[in-house]
């Protein structure tokens, strides 16, 4: 029996509440968070601050992930937001 990611979410505290699109989503945007940040070098792994300062980087981000360059800048503004 393979269970899908969503199937063990729905079992964590909390989520039962939350809903198979709402838990679709998110794993649709972790999967594309994980392709970006395969995409990065250690340097931007390890300061992904450096995403902001420098359109290049973001560009050659989006380019090897295959995602345009705002969701690169959206998913670094999230981290951020997060440590914050």
């Amino acid at each position: 029996n393979n269970m899908g990611g969503t199937s063990i979410m729905k079992m964590l505290p909390g989520f039962n509440k939350v809903s198979e699109k709402q838990l679709y989503e998110a794993e649709k945007k972790f999967k594309m968070y994980e392709k970006m940040i395969n995409a990065m070098d250690d340097e931007e792994r390890e300061q992904p601050e450096l995403m902001n300062k420098s359109a290049g980087r973001r560009r050659r981000v989006a380019q090897v992930s295959g995602f345009p360059e705002h969701e690169v800048a959206n998913m670094v503004a999230a981290f951020q937001q997060m440590r914050a």
